[in-house]
């Protein structure tokens, strides 16, 4: 939305905010086109605010379009861990035997990774992406999670 000056930040939909509920309906997306992900939970899960769930559902979206994009056949495991005041959420992929990074790659403007570090940073979260030494990449999310107060 801050590099798009035709974005509008009011949305008329009535859709609900993306969230951890729809993960589920994400990785299914990418399994359909052929990209084998598993998700894995761990910690106590509770409700959040709808900014934390709506950071974690984008980092898992825009690690999984890079997947898609950058290591076509690649493995891909999904993280979710609900620690005291903190949500993590790592996406961390593998490239199939013989293939090196990025070969076949499409094109892409390389500003979903920057966007989103800039969003953890503002509410004050971090993001974490780059390779790994086996070949792979992995980008991890720290993003502020206390638990939702009951209303009084």
């Amino acid at each position: 939305m801050l590099r798009s000056p035709n974005t509008s930040p009011y949305d008329d939909t009535l859709a609900p905010t993306p969230g951890l509920r729809e993960l589920d309906g994400l990785l299914d997306a990418s399994r359909s086109v052929g990209l084998s992900v598993t998700r894995h939970d761990a910690g106590d899960a509770r409700p959040l605010s709808d900014a934390a769930e709506r950071a974690a559902h984008r980092v898992v979206q825009e690690a999984l379009t890079n997947v898609h994009k950058h290591v076509g056949g690649a493995t891909a495991e999904v993280d979710v861990r609900f620690l005291a005041d903190t949500l993590e959420v790592t996406v961390r992929n593998t490239a199939p035997p013989g293939r090196a990074p990025d070969e076949g790659a499409l094109p892409g403007s390389g500003l979903g990774l920057v966007g989103l570090r800039e969003r953890l940073a503002l509410m004050g979260g971090r993001l974490h992406a780059g390779p790994d030494p086996d070949g792979g990449f992995t980008v991890r999310a720290r993003i502020p999670a206390a638990p939702l107060r009951e209303p009084r």
